[in-house]
């Protein structure tokens, strides 16, 4: 008797709360083929046709390219070396006066 009333109040509740709607992906999942007669294509090797092209980004230029990164870097160091040798000879001129 006590499982039946259980399961009446069970029921009665579940009618008062239906569950919460499950959340929809934002992109559905691709459907596949399940056509097992179709064959794969097969993939094209790159070999003896130079370099495959630049992704997107690098081609418009949000990528510093290597070369350039280490010319910069080497025009910071000769930068700072010019600025500490001046500063050197500043004060050699200051302490002959």
């Amino acid at each position: 008797m006590e499982k039946k009333n259980r399961m009446l109040l069970t029921a009665e509740w579940r009618k008062k709360n239906p569950p919460l709607p499950k959340k929809v992906p934002k992109t559905a999942p691709v459907a596949r083929s399940s056509n097992s007669n179709m064959k794969k294509q097969p993939q094209a090797q790159n070999k003896g046709k130079g370099k495959a092209p630049a992704t997107q980004p690098y081609i418009q230029g949000y990528r510093i390219p290597k070369i350039q990164e280490d010319t910069m870097e080497n025009e910071f160091q000769m930068t700072g070396t010019m600025i500490k040798l001046h500063k050197k000879e500043e004060a050699r001129f200051n302490y002959q006066e």
